[in-house]
C-alpha cells in the first residue's frame, strides 16, 4: 500500500500555510507468520482515485527499476 503525505506549515500568528513537502511511503500487510500477505483491492471509483492509481504504478516501477540498476 503507498500512502501519500503532504507536510503544511502553518504561521500561528496569520494562519497562513505554505506546502513544505511531499513523500510516498509504502507499507506491506503481514500475515501471522510474520510474513507478506495479499490483501483485498481497491475499489477505484472515481477519475481521481484511478488517476492517482496509475501515478502509483509509475513511480513504483520508476523505483523498482532505480533499484535494479543501483544494485
Amino acid at each position: 500500500m503507498e500512502v501519500g503525505v503532504k507536510v503544511m506549515a502553518e504561521n500561528p500568528l496569520t494562519g497562513d500555510q505554505r506546502h513544505t513537502s511531499t513523500a510516498y511511503l509504502t507499507f506491506v500487510a503481514m500475515g501471522q507468520d510474520g510474513k507478506p500477505c495479499p490483501v483485498p483491492p481497491l475499489l477505484l471509483i472515481t477519475a481521481e482515485e484511478k488517476r492517482r492509481w496509475k501515478e502509483a504504478i509509475l513511480r513504483r516501477k520508476h523505483r523498482l527499476e532505480k533499484h535494479q540498476t543501483s544494485s
